[in-house]
């Protein structure tokens, strides 16, 4: 049984949830970095470096594999963040694959998919599971 996807609410989602994910991880980092005593410049400067970086090289993927799987599991009633967690990691795994195929074509090798599979793994699932929580209902949201 398919169900209606409330277009509005995806673009939403869709936009936001990696901006939340990145802000999510860039607070890690910057608890990480503190707290192993490295400098608050240094700490923010290489933050902010990563989220720039990794937003610009995740969001194609996001974008080309990640939104129609979840498209797809809206449709089919399969919104809970673990379900889009867990879809976000196998479109990863896609693009890597794909990523690595093309690169091998067109270079010879493959370095910067092995770069997109190992980074992506954890990335992915916390940005499905941030789409799943913009996407719900804010009278049916909680935090976990």
């Amino acid at each position: 049984m398919t169900e209606k996807v409330e277009g509005r609410l995806f673009a939403k989602a869709a936009v936001l949830a990696p901006l939340l994910g990145a802000a999510v991880i860039g607070g890690v980092l910057l608890v990480v970095l503190g707290a192993s005593g490295a400098e608050p410049g240094v700490s923010v400067g290489f933050t902010a470096m990563i989220l720039i970086v990794g937003l610009f090289w995740g969001v194609p993927f996001y974008v080309l594999f990640g939104l129609p799987l979840f498209w797809s599991a809206l449709r089919q009633n399969l919104a809970s963040r673990p379900a889009l967690a867990g879809m976000a990691f196998v479109a990863n795994l896609l693009a890597a694959l794909i990523h690595s195929v093309l690169e091998g074509l067109i270079t010879g090798q493959s370095s910067t998919a092995a770069l997109t599979l190992i980074i992506g793994s954890g990335v992915a699932p916390i940005w499905g599971a941030c789409f799943a929580y913009l996407y719900t209902p804010s009278k049916h949201r909680r935090l976990l």
